[in-house]
């Protein structure tokens, strides 16, 4: 629901004070309450993140990638002076 509807529906029923939390959350004041409550799930209904959940994939794939690469590029220095040592343990045998 678009902010217009949300406050609409709150002056329509006697909510006070809507607002949205930074996680999408509609909450208010309900009649002769004292506290924010969310407002009932029906009114919540939130818009599709089809952009953002998009991005965050991408974004995530890419940062994968890259870590992956890094990963791969620099395990030789590693994984070398490893085999190196373990083959001069067993050449002692």
């Amino acid at each position: 629901m678009s902010d217009t509807d949300v406050e609409r529906w709150c002056q329509a029923n006697n909510w006070s004070e809507p607002r949205q939390l930074e996680l999408g959350i509609w909450v208010a004041f309900p009649p002769g309450g004292v506290i924010e409550t969310p407002l009932p799930l029906q009114v919540q209904k939130s818009k599709p993140k089809l952009i953002e959940d998009l991005l965050d994939f991408f974004l995530l794939t890419i940062v994968t990638t890259i870590v992956f690469a890094i990963a791969v590029i620099i395990s030789p220095c590693f994984i070398e002076p490893i085999v190196s040592l373990r083959r001069n343990s067993l050449d002692e045998f």
